[in-house]
């Protein structure tokens, strides 16, 4: 009869550096929803990634209430302009919160720091759709971080 660690690998089928590169497949895989960075941001929020720019940082989950978060560099105007128009985003009026809504808590995202960004665009949940959708640019540091949540 086999021991449990030569069935998990330890000594048997699979050594233990190709259990962890499984298992961290397994968890990318499972958190990004089975799709990628761009796919996820053309689908929801209407817009492709233009030339030069890049996904620097991606969490997110695509199943029954899908959520997302980006971090994206260089910060383009002409994207975000397109962001806004493609997502019908409304700029933040002053006084705004403007912090996250969904508190993620992955070390590169900004979480309360977002509130301090002077540009911030974003559309709530209305009868139509159950949608919240978020972008800040912070400008200091040439980023758009963008969050889309659904309701």
């Amino acid at each position: 009869m086999m021991g449990d660690m030569e069935f998990l690998g330890a000594s048997g089928l699979m050594g233990r550096g190709q259990m962890w590169r499984v298992a961290i497949v397994g968890v990318v895989l499972f958190l990004a929803g089975c799709r990628g960075s761009t796919e996820a941001l053309s689908d929801h929020l209407k817009t492709k990634l233009p030339a030069g720019a890049r996904v620097v940082n991606f969490a997110g989950e695509g199943y029954k209430d899908p959520w997302y978060i980006w971090e994206i560099a260089p910060a383009d105007p002409g994207f975000v302009q397109a962001l806004v128009a493609n997502s019908k985003l409304a700029p933040a009026p002053p006084g705004m919160d403007c912090s996250d809504p969904t508190l993620r808590t992955q070390s590169w995202w900004p979480g309360a720091g977002l509130s301090k960004m002077t540009e911030m665009y974003f559309r709530d949940p209305d009868a139509k759709e159950g949608s919240i959708y978020r972008v800040w640019v912070d400008k200091e540091r040439n980023r758009i971080f963008i969050l889309f949540l659904n309701t």
